[in-house]
C-alpha cells in the first residue's frame, strides 16, 4: 500500500512537471509573429503600431544568427509581439520593397512610425541586448528627442 501511495505521487510530480515544462517550452519557441510586408503596413495603421522591417535571405550568415540569437531571445521576441508590428522582407524575392528602403547590405533593420514614415534602420546584426535598448528607444519616442547614444546614458 505504502509503495502504490509512492508511486502515485512520484508519477503526479512527474506529469505536472512535464505540463508545466510543455507550457513553457511553447512559449519561448512561438517566436515572433512575422508579417508579409502588405499585411503589416495595412496592420500598423489600423492598430496604431510602429513598424520593423526586418530584410534578410536564407543564405546570409548574419541573418541567420539574428534569426537564431536576437529573434529567439525570449525579452526581444515578447517585446516586439506587443509593441511593434514585426515585417519579414526577403529582397530576392521582393526587390521593389528592398529597392524603396535602398538595401544595400544584409541583415537590415528599418523603424517605421504608425503613419509609415521612416525613423532609421540599422544595418548589420544587432544583438539582443543592442535591439532591446533601439526597440525602447523607438517604441518610447525618445528618438523624436535625443540620440540613441544619450539615450543609453539614461535610459
Amino acid at each position: 500500500m505504502k509503495i502504490r501511495k509512492i508511486f502515485f505521487v512520484s508519477a503526479s510530480a512527474l506529469a505536472v512537471f512535464f505540463i508545466i515544462f510543455s507550457a513553457f517550452s511553447h512559449a519561448s519557441t512561438a517566436g515572433i509573429s512575422w508579417l508579409s510586408y502588405e499585411k503589416g503596413i495595412s496592420l500598423a495603421e489600423k492598430e496604431q503600431k510602429k513598424l520593423l522591417i526586418h530584410f534578410y535571405t536564407d543564405w546570409c550568415a548574419s541573418c541567420k544568427e539574428m534569426d537564431e540569437k536576437t529573434f529567439k531571445d525570449p525579452a526581444v521576441v515578447a517585446y516586439i509581439n506587443k509593441n511593434f508590428i514585426p515585417v519579414r522582407v526577403n529582397p530576392e524575392k521582393q526587390r521593389k520593397i528592398a529597392q524603396t528602403f535602398k538595401v544595400r547590405g544584409l541583415p537590415d533593420t528599418w523603424f517605421m512610425s504608425e503613419t509609415k514614415d521612416a525613423i532609421g534602420h540599422q544595418a548589420g546584426f544587432i544583438s539582443a541586448e543592442d535591439m532591446m535598448h533601439l526597440l525602447k528607444w523607438i517604441n518610447s519616442g525618445s528618438y523624436k528627442s535625443m540620440s540613441l547614444k544619450n539615450y543609453m546614458k539614461n535610459p
